[in-house]
């Protein structure tokens, strides 16, 4: 059957081994559908994603996992799931009211999913580096790095729908280092916290604010171990863990000193308007004074002598 390619995914700054292809595609009848493909040096991601499914699909009762079938030795399938990502509801909410709704509902999502308390192991640290063994955190059973809001649907029925499991362990993960990932991704691709500094958008949420400099620690680890040095950086896609975290770091510098910049015109504005409602009161003040004075009542009399002598009434 015909297909038509309505849009293509290919990161070339991932290594071979984790490197696949995403295309949506519509066949002659309307009907959608999601493949990701590898070659042979991803054979085994390609599988990972067919384990990952059956270990997950029935990880919440919060939200559905988009099921996956193979359809090649390299190739994979998932339905086209109709609806809007969480990401873009966040993102273009109309009030503070409606963004803080619609964050506790996707922390509801990540609060559904089992959670186990334990120390970090050697498999975490072979991929996200340093760890204190003798710390224990609240942990996500199953591993599941990528809960991004880019990679929550929510169709026509406010039912959500999970996919791109893409990036997912087979050991536990701080559920909070999942959490400021996500917040991460969400902050850079939106500009409804441009206001506030990362560091404090990240506080909103992550409790123990002590442990997000690991988190940006282990971050940097991850992303040398899936991404090949470049000297070009791409722009940070939204629905994709390719996110350079020295970019990142600097993209949060120059928003921190926009936002310090705007506070300071905000404060020099503030300033202004007081100074101008002083100047005009002291004015008001002024006058008042003046027609209470000597020289107001003699303008007065001479006035009416004046109005009088021309013949006028006196308004």
């Amino acid at each position: 059957m015909d297909k038509t390619i309505i849009y293509t995914k290919f990161s070339k700054t991932r290594k071979k081994e984790v490197s696949l292809r995403t295309t949506i595609s519509q066949d002659s009848k309307g009907n959608l559908k999601v493949e990701k493909k590898g070659n042979i040096h991803s054979k085994e991601a390609i599988q990972n994603l067919i384990n990952t499914y059956q270990r997950i699909k029935n990880i919440s009762k919060k939200f559905e996992v988009v099921p996956i079938k193979q359809t090649g030795e390299y190739t994979v399938e998932f339905p086209f799931i109709k609806g809007v990502s969480l990401h873009e509801q966040v993102s273009s909410a109309n009030s503070n009211k409606e963004f803080h709704a619609l964050m506790t509902y996707y922390i509801g999502l990540l609060d559904s999913i089992p959670t186990v308390k334990c120390s970090l192991g050697k498999d975490f640290e072979n991929i996200f580096g340093k760890v204190d063994k003798d710390k224990e955190y609240i942990c996500l059973k199953e591993g599941i790095l990528d809960l991004n809001l880019s990679n929550f649907i929510i169709d026509s029925k406010e039912k959500a729908h999970f996919f791109d499991y893409e990036w997912c362990y087979d050991f536990p993960i701080p559920k909070d280092f999942v959490l400021f990932r996500a917040l991460v991704v969400l902050y850079i691709n939106s500009t409804s916290r441009n206001f506030q500094s990362i560091e404090d958008f990240l506080k909103e949420y992550i409790e123990k604010t002590e442990d997000i400099k690991q988190y940006y620690a282990w971050e940097g680890h991850f992303q040398n171990k899936v991404v090949v040095k470049r000297q070009n950086h791409p722009v940070y896609p939204l629905s994709s863990i390719d996110v350079d975290v020295l970019d990142m770091k600097k993209e949060i510098e120059i928003k921190k000193e926009e936002i310090q910049l705007l506070k300071e015109d905000i404060l020099k504005a503030k300033e202004e308007k007081e100074t101008f409602e002083k100047k005009i009161t002291s004015e008001i003040e002024e006058f008042r004074s003046f027609k209470k004075g000597m020289i107001w009542k003699i303008l007065e009399k001479y006035r009416k002598i004046r109005y009088r002598l021309q013949g006028k009434k006196l308004d």
